[in-house]
């Protein structure tokens, strides 16, 4: 007799960026993540992106998320990866960043690339394609995530629209040049789709490699431009995944407030800091995904 696979049930964080992030400008004091975690508390999430503020410890950002019942989920590193940084000042702040997390007890980490200014600019087709850079950008990623792995952590590509891994084609040479030994996958569904990437084909081919997932909703007329500044509604969404957290990077719908987009967010879901294996997804033009995220 076969023995059952086991799947694991991700649990769900929240992460707080539409709370230190309006309207272009970054506030991350204490008092912005006080009221964001004091949101996250009051909806029921129990994890939080795990982002230790500059001159804290490890330790005392546990003790301050834990005072509003919450724990480090997995967080991510980001770097540019091309000719813009000197690699020996990333590889000290991957360490620095690594102990942090491993102190937290986190496992793994997300990694992504930001920001090449061309694709800032215009987004998502891949702009000022330089094949000398991607190659470089490859390499510099792989030498992070050794040195994360060293420190424990296991490095999962993030998808994001803007940096030099933006294009399917960049995002699967980077993959399948450093191999499923040193990267995996965290990949996120809206940043795929914006990208052109069908995401129910790509989770399906690097199912293996799925350590964690952003699932976002999103509506493909606004990313296609006929919609003009139509409000973007992200939800999350899962049936039985091999990732160990799903992340709700909620955007405030139809200028709602932040913490009531955490509301809607969540709406479909009695609990949802659980490891529920099923949250139901709303206005979703990726019908299909519900489908290939029960077949990882």
């Amino acid at each position: 007799m076969t023995a059952p696979t086991l799947r694991h049930r991700p649990r769900v964080a929240a992460n707080p960026i539409p709370y230190w992030v309006r309207d272009g400008v970054v506030d991350k004091s204490k008092d912005v993540f006080d009221q964001a975690f004091a949101d996250f508390q009051a909806i029921g999430f129990t994890a939080v992106k795990a982002d230790v503020p500059a001159g804290m410890t490890a330790r005392d950002y546990a003790d301050w998320i834990a005072g509003y019942g919450l724990a480090p989920s997995l967080s991510l590193f980001s770097s540019p990866f091309d000719e813009t940084i000197d690699i020996v000042d990333e590889i000290e702040r991957a360490k620095r960043f690594a102990a942090d997390q491993v102190e937290l007890g986190l496992d793994r980490t997300m990694i992504s690339s930001m920001a090449v200014p061309a694709r800032m600019a215009e987004p998502a087709v891949g702009a000022d394609f330089n094949a000398d850079r991607l190659a470089l950008a490859i390499e510099n990623c792989g030498i992070i995530c050794q040195v994360l792995q060293s420190q424990g952590l296991r490095p999962l590509h993030h998808s994001h629209v803007g940096g030099v891994f933006e294009t399917e084609r960049e995002i699967t040479a980077l993959l399948d040049d450093l191999g499923s030994d040193l990267i995996g996958i965290g990949p996120d569904t809206g940043h795929l789709r914006w990208a052109g990437v069908d995401p129910v084909a790509f989770l399906t081919r690097y199912a293996d490699r799925i350590g964690a997932l952003h699932l976002k909703d999103v509506f493909g007329d606004f990313l296609d431009g006929r919609a003009g500044d139509a409000p973007e509604r992200r939800v999350i969404s899962t049936s039985r995944t091999s990732a160990r957290w799903l992340t709700a990077p909620s955007f405030k719908p139809d200028g709602t407030s932040v913490g009531k987009s955490f509301r809607l967010c969540t709406a479909m879901s009695p609990e949802p800091s659980s490891s529920a294996s099923s949250i139901s997804l709303v206005n979703n033009p990726l019908g299909r995904l519900a489908l290939a995220s029960e077949a990882v």
